[in-house]
């Protein structure tokens, strides 16, 4: 039948009977059933063939989809190895808790910060690590973060307190941020131990107190001499207030005294980086006229720029007229020695008394002399002629009833017989004695001694003689108080030189020893004293602990360290008064080890506290191997000394922890530029370790090209914080995936003068403004933000500009594909000259050849 028809053919039949037309064929048909038939047959292949087709690429589909599953796996699995190791090596803490406050992260910073390992934490509450005072503030922001109303407290840094596994408390600062999952909402809080920081910023505040409280009036100008801070003392000097003399030029207190060449040197020695040191006369705001010690220094810079000079003034007036007065009264004392030649060839006290006794043998004769001068305790004979044995250094009381007499009169007293006068019962032994006179010495209307005249003869002195002798006596003793006054202004010059010496050792150096051993030298020389040690005081532990000392034959004031109230020294410093012990055989007061003091053979002692702006420095030790007398001129000497000592200790102190301050300053200053530019790399995910790579390739390039130290740690600086002013760029158009419009392009480029703007006024940033605010700056001049051209382009941002093009295109972005080194290279080469300056392009190009770049 099928061939009979004449349209379909054994082929078409053959397929006809494969795809289930049989039943068909075995059955008598018309023609029109039998193509309909066959037509439905073929249809049926035709549909079989196309889901052979669709299976074979529903499999190549299901290998491709596998071959892309295992692809995105690794790639995420590399991603979450990245973050892992990212959050491993910050140095910050950071911590994830789930919406319920219990810890899901903890990395390796916060192990160290907190104490706890990661299997005692995890699962734990947040509220493990905060002190109870944060607890139920805390409870109220996981309810904020449930319900999505935390925004307020997302990405802000706050300054709070942690708890230590052990239960210490610290301070420091966090910053959160939130994240969803599938079912669960999650904060992230990246934490900060700001201990230092705040130690840090405890001692500049000392410090600032320390300068405001200053003694001295302390003055601040700029480079141009314009005052910029001045303390309260220098109101106190001059008379001018705070407000009246910022902005103004120091010639506001000029006298008219000094000449210009004066002021001129001034300038030139401080303007050239010298101190300056020396006196010059000022004028107050009432117009009074004064003269002070003035030190001025220039506050120079890393880079030697001098920033600041700073001046600290002393009003010497008072100490000029002493001086003068002193002069004064040493010319006094000659023309006193002049008129008395007779008796004023030496000025030596002993040598004086000698020359009495020899001169008054020639006006008045005696068998017997003696010269009683008057002291406090009594009448010390202080030299005799013709008695024996010598009574020289005895004392009379002052019950005498022969000195009371004439201590009434201040006139001459002549007993006529002796031996019957009730009043020399206990005078002598001298039998033979009958005619005794006693002259007053006067000066000024002040007795001051006694001069006693004994002779054997009967009518030995008359009224003229008493007349006489009382003449003699008054040049006598004038005499004797000049040889004393000059006894006494020697001893005052020489404890002033001694003062001057030490005063220069403290201003001169910051060697504690050296100033000490100064300062313990003159006190041995000038006090007469064996041995003298200096015992500091520690706060901390509440003890004195020696620290320098001479005079001492055995070790043992070494090992001193003695809580308060132990010994002599502890007693010193806890009532903070003086302590005297002439006889320490004697003394209630408990020797810590009075062994010691014995082997020593000490037998006086004198301890001082050493204090300084009314804080306990430490105590000064004096021991001596006989008895001390002191007098008033002696303390009063000792306690100059000991003021030297404490301003020293305390100079030196306030010197080491200035420079310490100064060294955490830079440090913690450093360590923030650093948070900052880590702090913008998470706002812009897509430059996720731009900076230290960029940081690290121009550090390299500017050695290459010859940069000191001292210039590298600004371009350090600059490199970290070149894209600051993006904090500046809202997120929209910063974190925007597609091409920014011409507006968005506009706010863009104005980030570097946001960087400007912001680090402009930090003294410690301005020489590293350079790479912040150029670095965008074009050979040809077409960049931003000012269009500079050539070299006017700083260099150290010349040098950036190429790293961070070098970095950019070598890195992967979310809109193209890192570029190969090769064709990243041959853009720069062809920018030489349009947007790179080409000398800097031809070291980078050397650099690369050489191996360097981190990439």
């Amino acid at each position: 039948v099928i061939m009979m028809t004449g349209e379909p053919t054994i082929e078409t039949a053959s397929e006809a009977v494969r795809a289930g037309a049989f039943d068909y064929l075995t059955k008598p048909i018309g023609k029109e059933e039998l193509v309909k038939t066959v037509a439905n047959a073929v249809k049926v292949k035709t549909l079989e063939d196309d889901r052979l087709r669709l299976l074979d690429e529903n499999r190549q589909y299901q290998d491709n989809l596998e071959k892309l599953v295992d692809e995105r796996t690794q790639a995420l699995r590399e991603s979450e190895e990245k973050f892992r190791s990212l959050v491993e090596t910050a140095n910050d803490a950071i911590i994830t808790a789930n919406s319920e406050g219990n810890i899901v992260l903890w990395n390796k910073a916060a192990q160290s910060m907190f104490g706890y390992l990661p299997e005692e934490i995890k699962g734990q509450s947040l509220q493990l690590i905060m002190p109870k005072m944060y607890r139920k503030d805390h409870q109220s922001a996981l309810n904020r973060v449930s319900s999505g109303g935390a925004q307020k407290i997302i990405g802000t840094v706050i300054e709070m307190s942690g708890l230590k596994k052990g239960g210490d408390e610290f301070p420091l600062e966090l910053s959160i941020a939130t994240w969803k999952s599938e079912h669960e909402v999650f904060f992230t809080a990246v934490i900060r131990d700001i201990t230092e920081r705040k130690q840090v910023e405890r001692q500049l505040k000392l410090q600032s107190h320390a300068l405001e409280s200053a003694a001295n009036a302390i003055i601040v100008t700029d480079t141009k001499g314009t005052i910029e801070w001045v303390n309260p003392a220098f109101s106190s000097l001059t008379g001018y207030s705070a407000e009246e003399v910022l902005g103004q030029n120091p010639r506001v207190l000029k006298s008219g005294q000094h000449e210009a060449d004066f002021y001129k040197n001034l300038w030139n020695t401080i303007s050239s980086g010298e101190v300056w040191r020396g006196e010059i006369i000022n004028q107050r705001k009432d117009g009074v006229l004064y003269t002070e010690e003035m030190t001025i220094a220039p506050l120079i810079s890393d880079d030697g720029k001098i920033n600041n000079f700073v001046a600290v003034k002393e009003d010497i007036s008072e100490r000029l007229r002493s001086q003068i007065k002193l002069k004064e009264y040493s010319s006094q004392l000659e023309t006193l020695n002049t008129i008395t030649a007779a008796l004023s060839t030496s000025l030596e006290l002993d040598n004086v008394l000698e020359l009495i006794l020899a001169q008054i043998e020639q006006v008045i004769p005696f068998n017997s002399v003696a010269i009683f001068l008057y002291e406090k305790d009594g009448w010390h004979v202080m030299a005799d002629q013709g008695i024996t044995p010598s009574v020289k250094g005895n004392i009379f009381s002052f019950g005498n009833k022969l000195f009371q007499e004439i201590r009434k009169t201040h006139k001459p007293l002549i007993v006529h017989n002796a031996k019957s006068d009730p009043r020399f019962q206990n005078w002598g032994q001298s039998e033979n004695l009958v005619y005794w006179m006693g002259v007053p010495l006067i000066v000024r209307d002040t007795l001051i001694g006694i001069l006693t005249l004994d002779n054997v003869q009967s009518d030995a002195y008359s009224l003229e003689q008493a007349d006489l002798a009382l003449s003699f006596a008054s040049q006598a003793a004038q005499a004797i108080e000049n040889a004393r006054l000059y006894q006494e202004t020697t001893k005052r010059l020489e404890r002033m030189n001694s003062v001057s010496k030490i005063d220069k050792a403290i201003i001169s150096n910051f060697e504690l020893k050296v100033t000490l051993n100064i300062l313990i030298d003159q006190l041995q020389e000038k006090l007469a004293v064996d041995a003298v040690a200096v015992l500091l005081y520690e706060e901390e532990g509440q003890t004195l602990s020696f620290f320098q000392g001479q005079g001492f034959e055995t070790t043992w004031i070494q090992q001193t360290n003695l809580l308060l109230d132990q010994g002599y020294a502890g007693k010193v410093a806890l009532e903070r008064r003086d302590i005297f012990i002439q006889d320490l055989d004697q003394t209630e007061i408990r020797a810590l080890r009075p062994e010691k003091t014995k082997e020593e053979g000490f037998l006086s002692y004198y301890g001082i506290p050493l204090i300084a702006k009314d804080q306990l420095i430490g105590v000064l030790e004096i021991f001596h191997r006989s008895l001390l007398t002191p007098n008033n001129e002696w303390i009063s000497f000792l306690q100059i000394l000991a003021g030297q000592a404490a301003i020293a200790i305390d100079n030196v102190t306030l010197y080491s922890d200035l420079q310490i301050s100064n060294t955490n300053l830079s440090v913690a200053y450093d360590a923030t530029i650093e948070g900052w530019a880590q702090a913008l790399e998470m706002r812009d995910t897509e430059t996720e370790g731009h900076s230290r790579r960029v940081v690290e390739t121009t550090m390299e390039l500017a050695r290459v090209l010859g940069y000191s130290d001292e210039n590298l740690a600004h371009l350090r600086r600059g490199a970290l914080l070149h894209d600051i002013g993006k904090m500046g760029v809202p997120d929209a158009i910063l974190q925007k995936p597609g091409k920014l419009t011409e507006s968005e392009w506009q706010v863009m480029r104005d980030h570097p003068a946001y960087a400007y703007k912001w680090l402009s006024s930090i003294d410690y940033l301005k020489p590293a403004l350079n790479i912040p605010y150029c670095h965008h700056e074009k050979w040809d001049g077409s960049g931003y933000p000012r269009g500079l051209a050539g070299e006017k382009i700083p260099l150290d941002a010349r040098i950036f500009a190429i790293v961070d093009v070098w970095d950019a295109l070598r890195s992967d972005r979310p809109y193209r594909k890192a570029w190969s080194k090769e064709k990243t290279l041959t853009h720069i080469q062809e920018e030489s000259g349009k947007h790179f300056d080409p000398q800097v392009v031809d070291a980078f190009v050397k650099y690369l050849g050489e191996g360097g770049g981190n990439q």
